[in-house]
C-alpha cells in the first residue's frame, strides 16, 4: 500500500497518509472494529472492517484536478 501513497505527489501524498494513519490508529482504539484490512477499490486506497462483520469500507483518493499540483 506504501507504493501506491508514493505514487501521489508530494503534498497529497502527505495529506493522505494522515488520514490513513487516522483511519488506523481509530479502529485501533475503538472496541469492536476489529483489524483493518487495507486494498484497492476501483484503484483507490480502501479500508474494510472484515474481522468485525460490519463490512463498512472507507475509500480515500483525491480530485483527479488535485493529482497534477
Amino acid at each position: 500500500m506504501d507504493a501506491v501513497f508514493r505514487a501521489y505527489p508530494p503534498p497529497l501524498c502527505k495529506k493522505l497518509a494522515a488520514v490513513r494513519r487516522l483511519i488506523l490508529d481509530t479502529a485501533r482504539k475503538t472496541e469492536g472494529v476489529g483489524a483493518i484490512e487495507e486494498t484497492l477499490k476501483w484503484g483507490q486506497p480502501s479500508f474494510l472492517t472484515s474481522q468485525s462483520g460490519s463490512r463498512s469500507t472507507i475509500r480515500i483518493d483525491s480530485l483527479k484536478s488535485d493529482r497534477q499540483r
